[in-house]
């Protein structure tokens, strides 16, 4: 009879942790580490990879809190809504956007009229949530001149 107890005991103890188990959220800021539409590597389509851009201090991503989640790309960026499932553009300008988080790693699967698109993206550190907040369209730019093998500098006489 003890070992019946305590087998039911240690049952209930598993069970009960098991249930407490917290699920991953999108809130949070997370690194973009690949986007292809239609099949394609958007970035290397353009002639660049995502990490050069990281390597030159520059992240593309996302950031998610309480609903609403703001993507930024390069020098766009667009505020959506999400639920447990679905991004959702509050204008209806595209359908959902399914995802799914496992392991730190969320994917996106979606489709922009004849457009499919997926994206994957990994939770950022807070030193690279501390950057990406703060990062500018000039650190992109910059970045972009770096990576052709142009002085940054030249950024800064474009407008004289």
């Amino acid at each position: 009879m003890k070992k019946v107890l305590a087998f039911l005991l240690a049952l209930v103890l598993v069970l009960s942790l098991t249930a407490c188990g917290s699920k991953e959220t999108l809130d949070g800021s997370w690194k973009l580490t690949s986007m292809t539409s239609n099949g394609k590597d958007v970035f290397a389509e353009e002639g660049f990879s995502l990490a050069d851009f990281e390597a030159n201090g520059v992240l593309f991503g996302l950031t998610a809190k309480d609903g609403k989640l703001t993507m930024t790309m390069a020098d766009e960026s667009s505020t959506l809504e999400y639920d447990d499932k679905y991004i959702i553009d509050p204008t209806g300008n595209t359908e959902k956007t399914e995802y799914k988080i496992n392991n730190g790693i969320l994917t996106m699967e979606g489709k922009d009229g004849d457009n499919t698109y997926t994206m994957s993206l990994k939770k950022m550190t807070d030193a690279e949530a501390t950057k990406f907040a703060s990062q500018t369209q000039d650190d992109i730019t910059k970045a972009m001149y770096k990576m052709l093998g142009l002085d940054p500098e030249m950024i800064e006489n474009l407008g004289e």
